[in-house]
């Protein structure tokens, strides 16, 4: 499974970046799922709301000369507090968050995005985020992408252990500043 830690600055677009290319990808390839698991509910509301302008306003639409209006954005028939589906596609976004101890199980995906890592942990028990990305993990397709990615948190818990040993070349992952 390809995977990514990346540590990012705060506001540089890391994570919208991610966003485009799930949504680019859930837009254009059949059978294509994306998950995003935020740091908690309000945060995967926010990102929800950016699929949501991302849709609304990636590929424009055109008016034709003879008035029709075309676009190539697929029709939604699911456009949730969770979910936005795809029917021609049967392609899906879906979001959830570190709170969310269920999150992925029964579904599979292509990829999966795991943002703030570094603060999975904050009000719950320790192990959590590594917990959390275990199973996340486990509900990658074959071939399926994951990352991880996160502002600094302090020199501890999962997101750091992991972005060490990927800079190391000792856990699989690539390590991305």
């Amino acid at each position: 499974i390809p995977r990514a830690v990346e540590l990012k600055a705060r506001r540089v677009g890391g994570t919208t970046l991610f966003e485009i290319l799930g949504m680019a990808r859930a837009m254009t390839i059949k059978n294509f799922s994306c998950a995003l698991i935020a740091q908690n509910d309000p945060e995967a509301g926010h990102f929800m709301k950016m699929w949501k302008t991302l849709y609304d306003n990636m590929i424009p639409e055109a008016r034709l000369p003879d008035g029709r209006v075309f676009t190539a954005r697929p029709p939604v028939d699911e456009f949730s507090d969770h979910m936005i589906r795809f029917p021609s596609l049967d392609s899906r976004l879906v979001i959830g968050s570190a709170g969310s101890m269920k999150f992925g199980r029964g579904r599979g995906f292509d990829m999966i995005i795991g943002t703030e890592v570094s603060k999975w942990d904050v009000g719950r028990p320790a192990g959590t985020a590594q917990e959390v990305w275990l199973m996340a993990e486990g509900a990658l397709n074959p071939g399926g992408f994951g990352v991880l990615e996160s502002t600094a948190f302090g020199a501890g818990g999962y997101f750091y252990e992991v972005y060490q040993e990927a800079k190391a070349g000792s856990n699989g992952w690539k390590a991305v500043f």
